[in-house]
């Protein structure tokens, strides 16, 4: 049996290629991120880092990340860890919540989710049903707000129906 490895900040500085002030590793990546064996435990560089300066990291930190934007780069004193509290807040700075491209990924994994009630066919039909919400919404078994929606174009969005004026006059 192959022994584990034990590593020491040298090793992980060994791993690494320095750049500037970077130490750019060098090793195995997941999700992005530069991972170790360490002991047997495949294991965060940054977390194994703080670990071994003897750096605290902040309650509950579930995120270690770079501070100098390098994303491959593990000096210590280019790290930080986050909650999961400040690392969703952090991320919503960064990402444009807004963005069309956003929206539309949104849209296209809400909808591929099984546990959805309407089809396409059925939301169409709701779309260019002319009875009151309430009315539609009970014979679909869905909510009044989706119906709702649906009519005004929030969810369920035809786009060959949006550019045609014509449909729901039939």
């Amino acid at each position: 049996m192959k022994p584990k490895k034990i590593h020491t900040v040298k090793t992980i500085y060994e791993m690494c290629i320095e750049e500037g002030d970077c130490w750019n590793w060098n090793g195995y990546m997941a999700n992005k991120s530069p991972y170790v064996n360490h002991n047997g435990v495949m294991q965060s560089v940054r977390k194994l880092l703080f670990t071994l300066i003897g750096r605290e990291p902040v309650p509950q930190a579930k995120y270690y990340a770079s501070t100098c934007g390098n994303p491959i780069c593990v000096n210590p004193d280019h790290s930080t860890s986050r909650s999961q509290k400040a690392h969703s807040k952090f991320m919503g700075k960064i990402v444009n919540q807004s963005s069309v491209t956003r929206r539309l990924k949104l849209q296209i994994n809400s909808r591929s989710r099984s546990t959805s009630k309407l089809t396409r066919e059925l939301a169409d039909q709701i779309f260019v049903d002319p009875r009151p919400s309430r009315a539609i919404a009970k014979d679909f078994e869905v909510s009044r707000s989706m119906v709702t929606n649906i009519k005004a174009g929030k969810s369920w969005v035809n786009l060959s129906a949006a550019t045609n004026p014509w449909v729901g006059l039939l």
